[in-house]
C-alpha cells in the first residue's frame, strides 16, 4: 500500500502495471509476499500480485513442485 513500509520479500515490479479492479484504473503492481495456503499439496508457494496503490490483491501466483513430491503429498492424502 502507498506510505506504508514495505516487507523485504516484496519484489518491485517497475515495469509491471495491471487494470486494478478496486481502484479501477491502471496501476504498478508488486509481488508481495511468498506464503504456503495451498491445500492440494502441488504447490510448494504462491505470492500475490497486488496493486502498489491500495493492496487489492489481483492475483495469486502458485509455484509448482516437482511432480515427484506432488505426487506423494497427493497419495498421503488419500
Amino acid at each position: 500500500m502507498r506510505g506504508s513500509s514495505r516487507s523485504k520479500r516484496e519484489m518491485n515490479t517497475p515495469h509491471t502495471h495491471v487494470r486494478c479492479d478496486e481502484c479501477e484504473t491502471i496501476r504498478p503492481a508488486v509481488i508481495v509476499d511468498m506464503h504456503a495456503d495451498d491445500m492440494s499439496g502441488a504447490y510448494r508457494e504462491a505470492s500475490d500480485l497486488r496493486c502498489d496503490f491500495c493492496g487489492y490483491v489481483i492475483a495469486t501466483l502458485y509455484m509448482a513442485k516437482p511432480k515427484t513430491q506432488a505426487i506423494e503429498a497427493l497419495q498421503r492424502k488419500a
